[in-house]
């Protein structure tokens, strides 16, 4: 497979081995696709698609409980390492217990807020007179769980610092498996509807939710609670660094309430459906790839911190035909799967939404590919601490071109412009990706064994980012 050695990132690779190294990660976010598919197909089936287009349209209100999670997570958790490197335990134990009240606070505060604003909001989202009291129903109870789903996110981060990956992993997998099982106790055998989709979801946070916070219980865990009485500026640095992941999560989110009403305004309940359908197919697309670039580029970090251009040219050329082979496979499923995923969502021919999504699934499915090549390019790009060519990347292809081309392609094209908004978004991003791509080879010099100079910040980066992975 490699060459043998201690370090597991000091390795030369082969191909094969090289994806062998990133195969957990690729699994492990394909498992996260497929659990969402099947959460929404099980409303679906035990329901109908009115369930499905409900927890589509209400989507918007949960991100921003996301958001909120990502601000406060995603920004401490970096302070938090800095500051438990530093020795500082006792600041880095209290700074994480206020954070972790303060972001439970705020999504228990919005997920009451949104209730009393009554099913007004939902029209503003997208629904009809027929879905928005699927939409209150859901949320009704959705609410309760938005407390337990926020620490659930938070944790995700936090367990990570308190160097405990593989109960992060676990906690997930099992979380998401609840989830699942569940939803089927409370839909299929209870038959308690809607509710019960809402109940199937807040049980999985829940455990997941519990599980994490019992896991640093402990003192003697690197993290664990102490008195919330931390420094204000603790808490507004982790906001600073948590801004970015806060308002990709809410744009994202905004993006899904643009797709929902564009959806409704061009083809009714229907197309609110199919757009559901759409959204979370997406992220079966995305998930390889996004699991190849955490799997793979840490062994490029280490070689860029080892200042070994004959090595990183190695790996890159495997990185890119690896890229390149699950590019065309991702493109080549996107086509074909459109059968089974139909079926899983309990859509037969003739069915209303079956006809609509089939009739419509090519105009979407072709971005499969264009998006392998934005994320993979993405990542090689970040492995080098090249902070700016992978953020215009990531807000062209997820924020700017989707939100744009979602408002004006339907003005130009019709109905069909909802359908091919994405795709169109991925394939403008794509000619800028390869642009990067070429800019990077200069820059960084990872097409050729010479390679060239490599700036100390550079360097250092990229020995830290390989550290954590060690």
């Amino acid at each position: 497979m490699a060459e043998t050695s201690p370090n597991k990132l000091a390795r030369n690779y082969t191909l094969i081995g090289l994806f062998l190294f990133a195969a957990p990660s690729i699994l492990l976010q394909l498992w996260t696709g497929i659990y969402q598919i099947f959460d929404t197909a099980i409303a679906t089936n035990f329901n109908s698609t009115a369930t499905l287009s409900a927890i589509n349209i209400v989507y918007p209100a949960q991100a921003v409980v996301e958001a909120i999670a990502f601000l406060f997570s995603g920004g401490s958790a970096a302070l938090l390492g800095k500051l438990l490197g530093e020795k500082k335990t006792t600041e880095a134990n209290k700074t994480f217990t206020c954070v972790l009240l303060i972001s439970t606070i705020i999504a228990t505060v919005w997920g009451f807020a949104i209730s009393f604003a009554g099913d007004q909001v939902w029209y503003f989202m997208g629904a009809d007179a027929g879905l928005a009291p699927v939409c209150t129903t859901y949320w009704n109870v959705h609410r309760f769980f938005m407390p337990l789903y926020t620490i659930q996110l938070g944790f995700q981060m936090w367990l990570l610092t308190a160097g405990k990956p593989t109960h992060c992993m676990v906690i997930t997998i099992l979380g998401g498996l609840v989830t699942l099982g569940m939803d089927v106790v409370y839909q299929g055998t209870l038959g308690l509807g809607t509710t019960g989709a809402a109940l199937g979801f807040g049980t999985g946070s829940a455990f997941a939710a519990i599980a994490s916070a019992v896991v640093i219980f402990s003192k003697s865990s690197a993290l664990h609670y102490d008195s919330p009485a931390c420094p204000a500026k603790n808490v507004a640095e982790s906001c600073k660094i948590g801004l970015a992941d806060f308002i990709y999560s809410a744009a994202t989110g905004f993006m899904t309430a643009i797709y929902n009403i564009q959806a409704m305004k061009y083809f009714g309940a229907d197309g609110v459906a199919v757009a559901a359908i759409f959204l979370y197919v997406q992220f079966l697309f995305v998930g390889p790839f996004i699991g190849f670039g955490k799997g793979a580029t840490p062994i490029i970090s280490y070689q860029i911190g080892e200042n070994n251009p004959k090595k990183i040219h190695g790996t890159y050329q495997k990185y890119r035909r690896l890229s390149a082979i699950l590019i065309v496979v991702i493109a080549v499923l996107g086509i074909v799967m459109m059968k089974p995923i139909l079926l899983v969502y309990g859509q037969v021919p003739g069915d209303p939404v079956y006809t609509l999504a089939s009739q419509k699934w090519i105009l979407f499915a072709s971005c499969a590919g264009l998006v392998g090549i934005n994320i993979c390019i993405q990542n090689m790009l970040t492995a080098f601490n090249d902070t700016m060519m992978p953020l215009i990347i990531s807000t062209l292809r997820s924020l700017v071109l989707p939100i744009a081309l979602l408002l004006v392609l339907p003005m130009v094209m019709g109905g069909d412009g909802v359908w091919l908004a994405l795709t169109v978004a991925e394939a403008f991003t794509a000619v800028v990706s390869l642009f990067f791509l070429k800019k990077g080879a200069q820059k960084y010099g990872y097409n050729t064994d010479e390679g060239v100079e490599l700036p100390e910040e550079v360097l250092e980066a990229a020995r830290a980012a390989a550290a954590e992975e060690m």
